[in-house]
This record gives C-alpha cells, structure tokens and sequence, in this order.
C-alpha cells in the first residue's frame, strides 16, 4: 500500500494496516502463552470445541466474584469490576476482571480458579503473568499512568498475591503478539506445547492430538 494511502487513512484506519488487520483479545494471548496452537485452531481453522468442566467452573467463579458491573471502596482503594478496554495502537482489547486505583497507582487484578503454582513448584504461572502483562499495558495508555505490578487471585488455594511487571515483559509481550500475528497470517501451525501435561483437558485435543 502507497504512502499516500496510508496518510489520508484515519489513525485507526492505518494502526490496522500496521496490525495486519488482525484485532486480538487478551485472551489470545493467555492462550498463545499456554500453547500456540491455540490461536491457530481458533483462527485460522475456525475451531470453536465445547467448553470443559473446568472452563465451566471457571466461568462460573466470574460471574460470582468478578463480574459484579460496579465499584467497591477498600480504605483508599477503589476497584472497578468488569472493564472492557480496547487499543488500537497495541492492537487488542480485554476485559479485566478489575482494577484497583490507589490514588497514586493502579493495577489490574486477576482471579482465577485452580490452586495456582505453589502445588507445582513454580514461582508463577506463565500464562497467568502474560496475560496480566497485556491488561497493564492497556491500562497504561487508557490512563496515563505506569503499571508496574498486577494482583492475582486463586480462589481454590485462597492465595492473593502481587506480581512485578517489569519492562522486559512489556517488550516480550510486543514481540508475541507479531508471533501471533504471523500464525494467523501466514496459516502457520505452531509447534505443541513443550509440556505435555497442558493437553490434560484441553478442548483441542481432538484437533491436535500433540503431534
């Protein structure tokens, strides 16, 4: 495409030009986290599997803990509940479970179903922390502000902790969604998840069958 075209375009117009044309969700990018197929078998084949039992309950813990469509007040804390927000620019959009305004900070926070990492010896689990990055970045540009750490909480275990967001997750972030991006484009099948113990109840499996 000519320059010019790209000039008389509105800003909106040529940011999806930029992006391929290709508008992600922050869930995309969870998913592509957990296993790359994902995206594919979403995207380019247009499989859509029914939901499991555990995303299921999952969605069902939403709906009592975070999908409330209202803000509460903690001391000097404000939460607000079921946000969408969208960006042209990094060319995705989410819905945040919540985030939290301090009066000097804010930060997404996160709930999830399951016992979270401790069970499992990890310091944290990735495609909970890449998805978390994605929501920080989009309150950074809906609010001006740095987001330099995110709250997460897994019901099951009764944890709620803080994670760090640093610059570098920021800018691996950029890099996966071109990753991304690419998949969708060139109809590119991604290797399977290197942990195999991730196709346990995955609804592609079918498709997949870890090959």
């Amino acid at each position: 495409m000519s320059e010019s075209h790209v000039t008389n375009m509105s800003d909106e117009q040529a940011l999806l030009v930029v992006h391929g044309g290709i508008m992600l969700m922050a869930e995309d990018i969870r998913q592509h986290a957990y296993c790359p197929r994902i995206v594919y078998f979403r995207h380019v084949m247009g499989a859509w599997p029914e939901r499991t039992y555990k995303m299921q309950r999952g969605e069902v813990i939403h709906e009592k803990k975070a999908r409330k469509h209202n803000v509460d007040v903690e001391g000097s804390t404000e939460i607000y509940y079921s946000i969408w927000l969208q960006s042209t620019r990094l060319g995705y959009s989410a819905l945040l479970d919540a985030f939290e305004f301090t009066g000097s900070e804010i930060y997404p926070v996160e709930i999830k179903t399951g016992l979270g990492p401790g069970d499992r010896g990890e310091k944290e689990i990735e495609h909970h922390v890449v998805q978390l990055v994605a929501q920080a970045m989009l309150l950074e540009e809906a609010f001006n502000m740095p987001v330099t750490r995110a709250r997460i909480r897994y019901v099951d275990a009764g944890a709620d902790y803080f994670i760090s967001i640093t610059i570098d997750e920021k800018q691996a972030l950029l890099r996966r969604l071109r990753e991304i991006r690419d998949t969708i484009r060139l109809e590119a099948v991604p290797a399977p998840a290197s942990i195999k113990g991730k196709c346990t109840d995955c609804e592609f499996w079918g498709y997949c069958l870890g090959t």
